[in-house]
């Protein structure tokens, strides 16, 4: 199969903050309670798009005081250290100690929340990726706390996987016969499979009932159907807006029907 696949990609940031709520997990120490990260743009998960750039605001709870909070970004994300701020209970003092390094002081000694704010851009990628955030924190005693967030980035428009997939299948073109159209994809975040049925009757935008990752449609047969191959297209779009319409399934209707005399 041939032809182009498309990305959407959205450069501009959304205004609009879209709480994900993944927690971290907890090492070393135990005074960092929770860790959340809202990321703006479009609402997947813990998923943003390839090479965009969007808000990534991290809250940050302790169960006793902290004076340093460092974040250490995916070396393949790009941080605009213009747009880094952080509120807390207390005046924090943020700034970027490397390209992938954001660092938070204060001189406060009952501060026990903190938010970090700044954008980043992900790194422009053809596949889907999984990336971890470092966030260590410093109590008063100077003992360290590190947990850990995990995000995705998805550059990678779905894919058909041979194997589940009716690529060939037959049809007779009478009202008894059914043939059961499968398709397999592969993907971590797909929205949508649709087949263009217009060839034998049907929608051409004809929606795949999901099970699991394999996608499928229960076509009758018609004594209209004019025998012969049809090329059945697909469209296949993930939540994030990548989209493949260069897949299909190629359906021979057979002509069963005697002639009458």
């Amino acid at each position: 199969m041939s032809g182009n696949i498309s990305f959407k990609s959205i450069a501009s940031l959304s205004i609009i903050i879209i709480s994900l709520l993944v927690f971290s997990s907890i090492a070393f120490s135990d005074h960092t309670q929770a860790t959340t990260l809202d990321i703006s743009g479009i609402p997947v998960a813990n998923w943003t798009e390839s090479n965009t750039t969007n808000l990534y605001n991290f809250s940050i709870q302790a169960n006793e005081s902290i004076n340093i909070t460092t974040i250490n970004i995916p070396a393949t994300f790009s941080l605009n250290d213009s747009t880094i701020n952080s509120s807390g209970y207390h005046s924090w003092n943020c700034t970027n100690t490397s390209a992938t390094t954001v660092k938070c002081n204060t001189s406060q000694n009952t501060t026990t929340s903190i938010n970090i704010w700044f954008n980043a851009t992900s790194p422009e990628i053809t596949d889907e990726t999984i990336y971890t955030w470092y966030i260590n924190t410093t109590d008063l005693n100077n003992t360290e706390n590190s947990t850990s967030i995990t995000t995705g980035v998805d550059g990678k428009a779905p894919q058909i996987i041979t194997t589940g997939t009716t690529l060939n299948p037959d049809l007779n073109a009478t009202s008894s016969s059914y043939t059961f159209l499968t398709v397999n994809v592969s993907d971590l975040n797909i929205a949508s499979v649709k087949i263009d049925l217009s060839s034998v009757g049907g929608s051409n935008e004809t929606a795949m009932i999901k099970n699991n990752s394999i996608y499928s449609y229960n076509l009758s047969g018609s004594l209209s159907y004019i025998s012969g191959a049809k090329t059945l297209n697909l469209s296949l779009t993930d939540t994030l807006g990548n989209y493949n319409d260069t897949e299909y399934i190629t359906l021979t209707v057979s002509d069963i029907t005697k002639p009458a005399v």
